[in-house]
């Protein structure tokens, strides 16, 4: 679950540099005149920059949220082992 790894991910940054902004992660749905336009991952923290990007899907949108996590992690775990 992507709840999971932003729990993790959470855990590095509020170690030393955490910032409100850093802990708010979104997966929006899209509607315009009735139609399902898809879905929206947006995060706009201090630690990484704003991001938006779109999604025909949920799981999509919740799978590439997840990848982002993992990297940004790994990016984390580095800087903590040094």
């Amino acid at each position: 679950m992507a709840e999971e790894l932003i729990r993790e991910y959470l855990s590095y940054i509020t170690q030393d540099h955490h910032k409100r902004r850093d802990m708010d992660f979104w997966i929006e749905k899209r509607w315009s005149h009735g139609d399902l336009l898809g879905y929206r991952v947006m995060h706009d923290g201090y630690c990484h920059e704003y991001f938006s990007k779109y999604y025909a899907t949920y799981a999509e949108a919740e799978a590439d949220l997840k990848q982002i996590l993992k990297q940004w992690i790994k990016e984390e775990s580095k800087r903590e082992d040094e």
